[in-house]
Order: structure tokens, then sequence, then C-alpha cells
């Protein structure tokens, strides 16, 4: 009799040897992605809207966080480069494995195939592990500028604790639009070099009762109780969230109306429609409670907006200051009169004479462009100057439309006149004649 030697293996290298290297590619795209994700936040926020006032202080403090942003962004794209090719790796040995079962037959080893299998399995999962963690890098580099809890219908916002969108201005929320827990400008609070009042017993001591069951830790850095606050750097189409504590619930948006046509106010609507609660003037219609609360990466203040309390992000909050002409410093600085197609566009242009470029200010289209009268009219928000007392300016600019405009195209625009609002930190204050604290 015959002995029988061991059953032919019919050799299968390509198959062993693509998804071997799907999987290694994979895991080098999954540690080059965490990676990105840990530089890109601790460099820049992300759109935002959210900025946070830890990330804030060390934009202040270090202009090197800015090269960390772009170097995240860059980790980011190879992340998601080589995670692309992990997941064609791994197509590719699914072909392989398959077109060596075919033509193997019923003659194929069940263990080999089962081992393939679990290989080209975990390829799989990698490659798609990478491609997530890569996205999340990609997200993280990228400056939202969502605003922190801001309602935004194209914007967001704010990046703020990991529970909410929006820009805790109705922020794609975090956008009456889209919520943005939004773009974020810089926060508040981060911006002062000054201690808290009381050292950290002291602070300790005070959050007991009811604030002790609060998500964060008890702030100094703060409005006084009383103190009148405006909603800023929010978009006219946006909101700012009103939160039951901070990060939490939301039982109402705050929404300006600076369009020229209606008298200026903020709007208190219901969480989930237009419907209005309430309306408060728009300078000092929003009064601080004096209770402020510090999470890992936000600043949240507690206020009164007509008979709700509710709690917003100090990175749209601030204090208002004096109001002065500021036309011809902008022609001045543009050396000439300007002229725009549109009021938007003439708004921008004005505000650029004014924004930072270290740090960079957030420039937002707080009330609508449009006609008012016979003029032209645009309300812009230039939030994050790099001052530690004043925040940033609220423009009202004017404009004369073309000499013979008409409703449906009244363009080109020439400037008229530009208004100039201080905005003050809002844990600062604002002095008797409207100089920040």
């Amino acid at each position: 009799m015959t002995e029988q030697g061991p059953p032919m293996r019919r050799p299968i290298p390509a198959a062993l040897v693509v998804a071997r290297r799907a999987m290694v590619t994979a895991a080098a795209a999954m540690v080059i992605a965490a990676l990105a994700v840990v530089v890109a936040l601790l460099g820049e926020p992300g759109t935002d809207p959210a900025d946070t006032a830890a990330l804030e202080r060390a934009r202040d403090d270090a202009s090197s966080a800015r090269d960390d942003a772009d170097a995240a962004t860059d980790m980011a794209d190879a992340a998601i480069a080589i995670a692309d090719e992990a997941a064609s790796r791994a197509a590719a040995a699914e072909a392989a494995l398959a077109e060596v079962v075919a033509s193997a037959g019923e003659g194929m080893d069940p263990e080999v195939i089962a081992r393939l299998e679990a290989q080209l399995d975990e390829a799989q999962s990698l490659a798609a592990t990478a491609l997530v963690a890569a996205d999340a890098a990609a997200g993280a580099a990228d400056d939202g500028t969502a605003p922190e809890d801001a309602t935004e219908t194209g914007e967001v916002s704010e990046q703020e604790e990991p529970a909410a969108a929006d820009e805790d201005a109705a922020e794609p929320d975090e956008p009456a639009a889209a919520d943005e827990d939004a773009a974020e400008p810089d926060e508040d609070a981060a911006e002062s070099d000054e201690p808290a009042a009381a050292d950290e017993d002291a602070a300790e001591s005070d959050d007991t009762g009811a604030a002790a069951d609060l998500p964060g830790e008890l702030s100094e850095l703060g409005p006084a109780e009383g103190a009148g606050l405006a909603v800023v750097g929010i978009r006219y189409d946006s909101a700012l969230n009103m939160r039951a504590v901070p990060n939490g619930e939301i039982i109402a948006r705050l929404d300006n109306v600076l369009d020229g046509v209606s008298e200026p106010a903020i709007y208190v609507r219901r969480p989930d429609s237009d419907n209005i609660i309430t309306t408060v003037v728009w300078k000092r219609g929003v009064v601080a409670t004096g209770n402020t609360r510090q999470l890992t990466t936000s600043t949240w203040h507690e206020f009164l907006a007509g008979d709700l309390t509710g709690w917003s992000s100090a990175a749209y909050l601030a204090q208002l200051g004096a109001t002065e002409d500021a036309t011809s410093e902008v022609v001045d600085a543009l050396g000439e009169l300007p002229v725009a197609d549109t009021m938007g566009e003439l708004g921008l242009a004005v505000a650029q004479t004014m924004a930072s470029q270290e740090p960079q200010s957030s420039v937002v289209v707080s009330g609508a462009p449009g006609l008012s009268g016979d003029l032209g009219r645009v309300t812009i928000d230039i939030v994050g100057i790099g001052d530690d007392s004043v925040r940033g300016f609220r423009l009202v600019i004017f404009a004369h439309p073309a000499e013979n405009w008409t409703e449906d195209d009244p363009g080109p625009f020439t400037l008229k006149s530009v208004e100039r609002t201080v905005l003050c930190h809002s844990h600062r204050g604002v002095s008797a004649d409207g100089v920040c604290n």
C-alpha cells in the first residue's frame, strides 16, 4: 500500500502579504491620527465656535500655538492619506483572498481560509478605525468658527464641552438655524493675567449648597451681580443658547435683532421654535447674577433675561463701553473712501482696519446687511484683539447706495459713517465714562 503524503497546499502569498500590509498601514495611520488629534487640540481650538478659556490663554501667551495648529493640520492630512491607503489595501486583500479560494476550490485547507479571513477582518477593522481617527484629527485641526454656544445656519460652532454642539450660540446645537457652541472668538475669561480674587481654598468653601451640584468649579473671573451684558460674536442668522446649567439643557435662544429695520433688541425665543418668550434691550438687557463657572475647556456666566435665569458661554457675552465716530480713522487707514458692491463686503473691509492678526480676531456679521431708509447698513462684531481690557468692537456702518439705486439693485455702496462701540471683557467691567476697566 502506497503511503500518502500530506495534502498539497497551494501557496497563497498574495492574500497574506496584502492583508498584513493593510494591517500595518492601518495601525500606523491610527498612531499618526492620534498624534494629530493631540497636537491639534493643544494648538488651536476647534469652528468653531466654538476657542476655550485655557486655549485662549495659551494663544495670547505664545504665538507658537498657531504653528502647532499648522503642524496638526499637516499631520491630519497625512493620517487621512495613510488611512485611505489602508482601506484600499484591505479591499485588495479581500479580492485576492476571493480569487485564491475560487482557484483552489474544494482542495483549499479550511484552516488556512479561516486564518486568512480572520486576518482580513482585522485589517478591515483597523482601516475603518484609522479613517475615523483621521477624520477626527482633521476636524480638530480646523478652526471652526462656530461660536461657542451659538445657533448658526452654516457656522458652530463653538467648541465647548463634549456634550454640546451649539455655539452656545443657538449653536449649531451648538446652529435659530444651525447651532454653534461656535467659531469661536477668544474666551472672555481667559484673556486676563490677573489672578482670581479669592484663593483656591476660599473658592472651594463657597462652592456649597445648590452651587455644588453645578458642573465645573466656581470662578471669580466673571461679571459682578447686576452688570449689564450684550450678546456678541454671533452671526445675525444664529442665536446664543441659554442653558439651565453650564453646558446643560437649552432653555431658550437669545437672538440679536440689529438689522436697522426693527428696533434693536434681543429676542428671547423658545429653544425649539421662533416663538418669543420675552424681549430685552440689546445693550444691557442681559443682567449678570454674579455667578460664573469654569469647566474644563470653557467659562460660563449665569444671567437674567427678563424673568428667565440661565447660563451661556462667556465667549459670547461682553460689557459695552463708550460709542464713538470712527469714520476718519477708517478712511485714513484705507487711504480713501471705501466702495463695495454689497454692504456685507463694505462692512468686512472696514472691520479689517481694526481687527488684529495676532491673535487673529473673529470678525462676524452680527446685524443683517440691508437698507435702512435711504442708506445701507450693516453691523459687524470684532472679537479678540489681544488686549487685556478691551475685548473688541461692535461697528455699525452706514453707506450711500448708488446714485440710481433700486431696492433690488442698490449697490455699489460708498461709506458714509462708522459708529464704534467698545466691547469690554465681561469680568473687567466698565467705568462710568465707558472705559473698560
